[in-house]
Formats: C-alpha cells, structure tokens, sequence
C-alpha cells in the first residue's frame, strides 16, 4: 500500500514534468532533471531575447522556480521609469515571488525571480495562470535586455589596433544583419581579390557616408573570409614616404583618404616616379593599400602629370556607382554614431533610426545623404542623454538644410547627380534593341521619328554630363504620336508620366507657382511646384504645347529650363534647391498658325526632305524659343504629318477599339469586332481636309461619334453577340452580328 510521502513525491515529480514541458514550450529552454529527480535546471540555447536561464527545486513543501532575466555589469544603468513600470506588472500576476540578485561571472550581476508553487500536479486552469507567469516574465526580460546599452565596440579589432592607435583605427565591419545588393557584394570581392594580390586600390566614392559604408562591408566580407583587417589613417596631412612606413606597420591594409597626401612642387613635378615606386614597395610588404576620395580627387593626384603613361593595375580603381539603399546607410550611420558615444540599447537605436527615417526619407538622395551625419549624431546625443530637444528633428533638418553662407560665397546646398539606379535604368532600356519595334507597334507611320529618338536617347544617356537632366525636343503636327512616345517612355521605364502643359498657364503668378510652388505665408506653400516633385521622383516629365503659351511666359519657362538643362537644379519659391540630374524631359511642340504644315510642304506641290524640314522646323522655333534653349535641347525630332493607308489603319482601329468600350459600358462585351475597309475610309473620307491642322485626334473623334450613333441603332434591334461587324451603309456605318465561321479581313480583328 502506498504512503502519504510516497503519493506527495510522485505529485511533485508530476508536476515538475508539467514545468518543464512548459517552460520548453514558452520559452524554448529544455530543462534537464537532476540525478533524484528533485530538481531541474536548463539554459537559453539560441540567440535572442527572453529568459536566459531556469532551474527548479522542491524545499520542503514549496517547489521554488527561478527564472534568470537579465546579466549586466554592475557600470551599467536601467533607466528607472522602464524597471518600475515592469515590477508594477509583474506585481499583478497573483503570484508570489521575490527578487533574487546573484553574482556572475567577471564583473557581471544577475537579476532572477523566484516563483513559489505548490509541489501538487496542476489543473487545466492552474496550468494557464502558470503560463501566462512564464509569458509575463519573458516579457519583462526581453523589456529589460532590449534598453540594455549594447557595447558595440570590436574588442579584438581594439587590442589588435592598440599599439599603433594614436595614428590608425580600425574600420569596423558592417553589422551581419544589414543585407547588402549583389552589386555592392560583387564589388566588394573584386576589391578584397585585389588586395589579396597586394594591389592598390583607388576607391572612388561621392561621398564620406557611402564611403565608410562600402569599406566596413569590404571589413566584414574579409572577416568572413579570414582575411586581413582594414585601418584607417587617423592623421591629418602625411608624405608618401610616411605612407609607405605606416602600410608596413599596420596590422592589416591601410586605407587613406587621397586629400590627407602632402605633396611638396618637386615632388608633384617627379610624381611619375614616386608613385611607381610607392606602388612597388607596398606590393613588396605583401599587404594592399586602399586610398579614398571622390573621382576628380584621385585623377588630380594620382594622374603622374602630362604625357604620363599609366598601368590600370597602378592603382586599380575601382567606381562605387552601386546604389545603396538609403535604409541601409542610416542604420550603418546610427551604429557608427552609437559606437562615438559607448554603444546604446536596442531601443535607442531603433527609435533613432525611426526617427531619421521619418524626416529625412523624402528628401533627394544627394540632399538627405549630405545631411545625414549630422542628424544622426544630434539624434544619438538625445537618446542617449536622455534630454529633451529645444528644437523637434525635422524643423532642425530643415534649419541647417537652408543654410547656404560658405566662406567661399553662398553655395548650393544640393549638389546635381544622376543617381546610379536611375543611370543605369535608362541606359538598359534605351540600349535595348527591342525598344524601337515597340514604339513602332504603337505609333504608327512614324519610323524614321522614332529611329532618331531612339538614336538620341542613346546619345543622352551615354554621353550627357551626370549633372545634367536627359532632354528631347518632339516637334509635329497634332496627334502624331509625340505625347504617346513620352507616355510610352515613361511604361518602358517603369516610371511615372507627368504632363506640365504650357498652353493651360495665363500668367506668370500661375506659372510660378504651378512649377515652383507658392511663396512663404501664402496658401499651399508647404506644398512643393510640380517641377519639384517630377525631380524627386523618377518621372517622365513631358512639357507640352510650348506655342500656345503667351510670349512672355514661353521666355519664362525658356529661362527656368534653361537653368535646369544647364546646372541639373532647380530653385523653388521659397529659395530651396533640389536636383533635376535625374529627370527625364521631352519637350512636345506645334507651330502655330499652321506653320507646321507649310513646314512640310512649302509651296503645295511637294513634301519637304527630312533635312530640309529640319531646317525649317529650327527657323520657326527660333520665333518661339531663344537659341540658348534650342542649342541646349538639341535638334527637333519630326513626327510628320499622316496620309494615305495610315490613315485608314487609324480609323480601323479606333472603330473597333469604340464598338469594344460601348459594348463594355453597356454590359454586353463583345469578343471580335471586324472592321471592313469600306467602313474606315468613310471616317477619313469624313476629315481628310481637316487631318493636316488636327493630325490624328480629329479622326478618331469622327471614329467615336459615328460609333455611337450605329451602336444605338444596333441596341434598338436587339445586337446581342459576342462577334460583330463594322460596315459602310450609304454615308454612315452599321454594326452587324458577324457569323463566328467568318474570319476577318484584314482591315482589323479589334
């Protein structure tokens, strides 16, 4: 027969299984029993947040659960707001527990609870309350750990540095977490294969922020790879004879930037020499070199003078175009400001990035790059201060973002560059060879336009300076195909199709305000003009109908784009600057009085050559538009006038394209809709005199209404199908059920 203490001890055992099943359920901990199974104890075994580590014992006839939550060093300070509102938490669970500090390992004390529970198995409904005490208290450990100021220092990096700290720091590699673009990875390996076979690299990058960014992940992916450690030169001006000493001193490659070398007259006359025999040297020491700074920096000291004839392997050099996700670069940034000040918790770093995210996220890449730094650094002051800011982020953004006093004069504050992403866009799509038959196959009759836009897209994108924005002058007569060529531009690219229609602006107020955004105090003028927000984004902006404004707001929309073609940035109306590099601007022109079509046919009888028209089509424009715009904008791309079977395929298309959308619209779609010859030439018949003035629209106005009065008809007998026929009928057109057997000719299947 079994005894009360035999019973009491089984209890226990049971209901020490049910912790244990529990706590590796909550918290992933698998506990471990002890020899006489009269406690247990387990250990956190992945990384993450949570309860660090249990143990469980029978005293008596209290079973104890200690739950450990947090270990710090005893330097380092909770703030008290976070501790007391999670002790005042975990005092509502109904449970008793206390608190138990314990020493551990090094410097470092341990913060636990101990749980009491009665050693009897649970009920259902005891199991859940002791669920949710171990939900609570992982809670309060991950609260805890999460404001713990993480050191974010490299110690072995430090002690590997100390001994020539005072000249080099070790550049830290790039967290692991940060996933990096493959080309920037791609990148990456090319240098480090470089160093590896002890080459100098000139890295060329636009600006410190992308620079320390690229070479703490070239740190991280030669951690990676047990490679060498990088070190960056800590002193101000140095000679190339110093520079040789340092590389051979420094525990891994030197990496300086090119500005900080002190080159005396003599030696930049002899810098030929000097240069292959530092680049020997640091082959020799069997350690690489890396020297920073943007392009026209490198080029200027490292280019060994006139008629110097150089090796690419002396330096290797290397472009950072890659574009690099802006969120990667603050959170790079926030973790280099952190390291400035001691590290910082996880929390403060996420609200700092948060916070920069926030403010600094639509501003231009070259705008929020530059000020980048600087906020991150005030913003990690704040957090980790814990002080209260006079001034909230975005108003201190926008108070240094106008500063524009330098002791060299007042200088822009945003500097004009087509960014990389935007560079190489353009360049794969107007590269591609397809690119001309799909153009063709929506315009139609306009080859010979489209091949030379095509040719001086091309042109734009490969040879136009990186400041300045891609232009093309369109110029035909109406509905011709010139807006749906920017509108197909801007589907090819996968960008935005934004139209600033110069005929629809009165006056000058309007203009400005329109294009450039009102001035200070005045309604809307936090609101930024159109011109901006087509720079910010990536658009296909698209200026039409330059002639039908009035003369002095042509010469006023000549002189702003002038600007902007010209220097890459725009001034809006409350004087901020913001860069137009990455613009894409098709100007669309008629010339008035219909002078385009004597343009094509001066006298009547013949049509004008390709050249000829050209000629003529400048003359005209030049009584339009200055010749600085036009020797700016280039030489007008002609989209002629249409004739003949084009016309006809026009027609064709639209009534059946008509037929489809009234059918759609009044709920009876209709599958195939077969257009006959006859029916088209009618509709052009209809406008022939008037197509040259109204090009393209005029005829498919006709299509439309002629459409809708036969389609009425076709209602009122009950058309029903979903195969219908277009046909000439007298002097209009009709729509017909079509037989499914009949195939359509070759007018048009819609």
């Amino acid at each position: 027969m079994k005894t009360t203490e035999t019973i009491a001890q089984g209890d226990a055992l049971t209901m020490m299984h049910q912790i244990v099943d529990l706590l590796r359920e909550v918290t992933g901990i698998d506990a471990v029993f002890a020899d006489d199974n009269n406690a247990f104890e387990g250990v956190r075994s992945k990384q993450g947040m949570g309860i660090l580590s249990v143990k469980g014992i029978v005293s008596g006839e209290v079973f104890l659960l200690t739950c450990r939550l947090l270990a710090v060093r005893r330097s380092v300070h909770i703030p008290a707001e976070i501790l007391f509102n999670e002790l005042q938490e975990l005092g509502q669970i109904g449970t008793k527990y206390r608190l138990r500090i314990e020493d551990g390992q090094n410097d470092e004390r341990i913060l636990g609870v101990e749980v009491g529970i009665a050693p009897v198995p649970f009920s259902l409904i005891r199991l859940a309350q002791m669920k949710d005490v171990v939900e609570r208290l992982g809670h309060f450990a991950r609260t805890l750990q999460e404001h713990l100021p993480e050191r974010i220092d490299d110690l072995a990096l430090n002690a590997l540095y100390k001994k020539v700290s005072e000249v080099l720091m070790p550049v830290i590699p790039l967290h692991e977490e940060l996933s990096v673009p493959d080309a920037l990875t791609r990148l990456a390996v090319d240098v480090l294969e470089c160093l590896r076979a002890s080459m100098p690299i000139a890295l060329a990058v636009s600006n410190p922020l992308r620079e320390g960014f690229f070479l703490s992940l070239v740190a991280r992916m030669s951690r990676q790879q047990g490679f060498v450690t990088l070190g960056r030169l800590r002193l101000g001006p140095i000679q190339l004879r110093k520079v040789t000493e340092l590389a051979a001193a420094a525990p891994g490659v030197l990496v300086f930037p090119v500005h900080q070398l002190l080159l005396s007259t003599s030696e930049q006359y002899e810098m030929k020499d000097q240069l292959r025999s530092f680049y020997a040297e640091i082959a020799s020491s069997g350690k690489g070199l890396i020297l920073t700074g943007v392009i026209d920096e490198l080029q200027s000291t490292l280019n060994c003078g006139q008629g110097a004839v150089l090796d690419p392997l002396e330096p290797v050099i290397a472009h950072v175009n890659e574009n690099i996700p802006f969120d990667l670069l603050i959170e790079h940034a926030v973790d280099a400001g952190m390291r400035t000040v001691g590290g910082g918790s996880q929390v403060v770093r996420r609200n700092v990035i948060a916070q920069i995210g926030e403010v600094l996220g639509n501003e231009n890449e070259i705008e929020r790059e530059r000020l980048l730094p600087a906020v991150v650094r005030r913003e990690v002051s704040l957090q980790q201060n814990g002080t209260g800011a006079v001034m909230p982020t975005r108003e201190f953004v926008a108070s240094i973002k106008s500063r524009r006093e330098t002791f060299s004069g007042l200088g822009n504050t945003a500097v004009a560059r087509r960014s990389s992403d935007v560079r190489q866009r353009m360049i794969d799509t107007f590269c591609d060879p397809r690119i001309e038959e799909y153009l063709n196959g929506a315009i139609l009759a306009q080859e010979e336009a489209i091949r030379k836009l095509v040719y001086r897209l091309r042109q734009e994108i490969l040879t136009r300076p990186d400041h300045q924005p891609v232009r093309v002058l369109i110029q035909g007569t109406p509905a011709t195909g010139k807006s749906q060529a920017s509108a197909l531009l801007a589907k090819l690219l996968g960008w935005t199709h934004m139209t600033i229609d110069c005929g629809g602006i009165p006056d000058y107020y309007t203009f400005n305000s329109q294009l450039l955004g009102s001035g200070r105090g005045i309604v809307m003028s936090r609101h930024p003009g159109r011109l901006e927000i087509a720079a910010r984004e990536r658009v296909v902006l698209e200026v039409s109908d330059l002639d039908h404004a009035p003369a002095h707001i042509r010469a006023a929309i000549g002189d702003l784009f002038l600007l902007c073609m010209e220097t890459g940035l725009g001034q809006s109306a409350t004087g901020g600057v913001f860069n137009c590099a990455n613009l894409l601007i098709v100007f669309t022109v008629n010339l008035p009085n219909r002078r385009d079509e004597k343009v094509h046919n001066a006298f009547g009888f013949h049509e004008a050559d390709t050249t000829e028209a050209e000629d003529r089509v400048v003359r005209e424009m030049l009584d339009i538009m200055s010749s600085a715009f036009l020797s700016r904008v280039g030489t007008p791309i002609l989209f002629h006038s249409l004739s003949g079977e084009t016309l006809n395929t026009i027609a064709s298309n639209e009534l059946g394209n008509a037929v489809k959308r009234a059918a759609r619209n009044t709920g009876h779609p209709v599958s195939t809709v077969a257009v006959d010859r006859e029916a088209a030439a009618l509709i052009v018949e209809r406008v022939r005199k008037s197509i040259v003035s109204f090009g393209a629209r005029i005829l498919l106005e006709q299509a439309r209404s002629m459409v809708a009065e036969a389609y009425v008809e076709g209602m009122n007998g009950q058309l029903c199908t979903g195969h219908v026929r277009v046909q000439k009928k007298g002097n209009r057109i009709v729509i017909v059920p079509k037989d499914r057997s009949e195939s359509c000719n070759d007018s048009s299947s819609a």
